[in-house]
């Protein structure tokens, strides 16, 4: 029953973790009506920021998301205006190709700049953990899952409590 208990704990803290990365995929899709098939690699993209700080400048991973984000954010304005607004009403097939393509560059790219070796941050918390009964939960990825609720919350207000939404 503990080995259960645990899967599920876990499982439910990942799932609020990729629920997070979905809300990008499914508001692109949503309101703008484009299939971003470089989605996940936006995503390796800041994390590879994230890991380029801390092993430069020691950062802490939450505290870089304060150079990961905006840059992040900027990126995304600069594929929008230059791949995205001119195909938007074009075809499906033309956001399919454009977005792997844009894709395959991007995962290129970090390859050419930090190889394909696995990568991994290690600070304190990342590997402590509670333990509620016989079960634990990692701090890293409790936290990380709070933060995700608390962002796709604060989404849903966004999108049905506003007129801009």
């Amino acid at each position: 029953m503990t080995t259960f208990i645990q899967g599920l704990t876990t499982g439910i803290l990942m799932g609020c973790i990729y629920a997070f990365f979905a809300i990008g995929f499914t508001l692109v899709l949503g309101v703008m009506k484009v299939v971003n098939f470089a989605h996940g690699t936006f995503v390796v993209m800041g994390m590879y920021i994230a890991i380029f700080i801390f092993m430069n400048y020691l950062w802490d991973p939450f505290l870089s998301l304060l150079i990961v984000v905006p840059s992040m954010f900027v990126f995304g304005l600069i594929v929008y205006y230059i791949i995205v607004k001119p195909i938007r009403e074009q075809p499906l097939s033309a956001h399919v190709i454009a977005t792997i393509g844009l894709l395959i560059i991007i995962e290129n790219v970090i390859t050419l700049i930090f190889g394909s070796q696995y990568r991994t941050i290690t600070v304190p918390y990342t590997t402590s953990a509670i333990t509620v009964g016989s079960v634990r939960i990692g701090i890293a990825r409790m936290f990380a899952a709070a933060a995700s609720l608390c962002v796709v919350g604060l989404f849903y207000l966004l999108l049905h409590r506003t007129d801009f939404g």
